[in-house]
């Protein structure tokens, strides 16, 4: 337990040296996934608010008092919630991959048709009647999932690409032109072998840009999709057939949204409903997803790896 410690303490630390200190300590990929595996769990506290259980809402937060929370509980106000709360930021072992999972499998009991997961930072836009309206025209036994109103400013249902690497070096000056500093995070992707990641293709303008362009010469582009982010709608079966267990929990609160999609996107089972709600701070900022540009930006290079060592077997079925 006090290596399993040790290395967590690395991975967790708010010093960006710490974090790719803790990448330094693991021969190949393999080995660092075997480690994200036995990693113990974080706290996963139930709360419930009641309402109707058609659709119920799973909610992981930080603060089940908090604002954010108290919100939550207006946006979707008539509905059961299920509130999920961690540790906050000072949980070293969180992992929100598990604590949706824990959410779902708890509203299991309740039999609904449909089951939300949400970010504690959404706000409303439209009625909730048009989301249950929209879901009674599904049927449940043969969709998976539900994405809505897609929108590239959201955190939510929004389109992207998996794409493989073509040309490094060309890739690293085009993240280095746009000021991210991951010099260090290319490094190890390199190291690690991870060719594979999600990227928005999507041309802003016209289909002859600069950026377009460029995009063609540093990726080559293997499948699009809608990636799940900090809203989704699963049915019960689906829920019910992977034992509650949605998101791969051996993801660190980083890219389990993603692998999800991939795995929706190769069923085909799925649908999209014209609602609108939105995210305030782009994807549960109260969990700890912030500064992507320091140490949360070197941790979310795990999800890369891990994210790259499925990929085969994606793309061969």
């Amino acid at each position: 337990m006090a290596k399993v410690d040790g290395l967590n303490s690395l991975f967790t630390s708010k010093n960006p040296t710490d974090v790719l200190d803790f990448y330094t300590r693991f021969k190949d990929a393999n080995a660092l996934i075997k480690w994200s595996m036995g990693r113990p769990h974080g706290r996963a506290k139930i709360y419930e608010v009641h309402g109707r259980k058609d659709v119920i809402v799973v909610i992981p937060t930080a603060d089940r008092f908090g604002e954010m929370a108290k919100d939550c509980e207006e946006t979707f106000r008539g509905q059961q919630i299920i509130f999920v709360e961690s540790g906050g930021l000072g949980d070293q072992y969180f992992n929100y991959s598990r604590n949706c999972n824990v959410g779902m499998k708890y509203a299991l009991k309740y039999k609904p048709k449909w089951i939300v997961v949400s970010g504690d930072d959404v706000y409303k836009i439209d009625s909730l009647d048009i989301l249950r309206d929209g879901l009674k025209k599904l049927d449940g036994k043969r969709i998976d999932a539900v994405f809505i109103d897609p929108r590239p400013d959201y955190y939510h249902s929004y389109p992207s690409s998996i794409v493989k690497i073509r040309n490094w070096t060309m890739y690293m000056a085009y993240r280095h032109l746009r000021r991210l500093p991951y010099l260090e995070i290319d490094r190890f992707m390199r190291k690690f072998d991870s060719k594979y990641v999600l990227y928005d293709l999507n041309d802003r303008g016209s289909k002859g840009s600069i950026r377009t362009i460029l995009m063609k010469m540093i990726f080559k582009k293997i499948d699009d999709l809608f990636t799940v982010g900090d809203f989704c709608v699963f049915s019960l079966d689906f829920v019910k057939g992977s034992g509650g267990k949605v998101f791969d929990e051996t993801y660190i609160n980083g890219g389990e949204d993603c692998d999800l999609s991939v795995l929706i996107r190769k069923s085909k089972r799925y649908a999209q409903i014209n609602f609108r709600i939105g995210s305030k701070n782009g994807g549960g900022n109260s969990l700890g997803k912030g500064d992507a540009r320091g140490a949360r930006g070197y941790r979310d290079l795990f999800a890369f790896i891990y994210f790259n060592s499925k990929c085969p077997k994606y793309l061969k079925s």
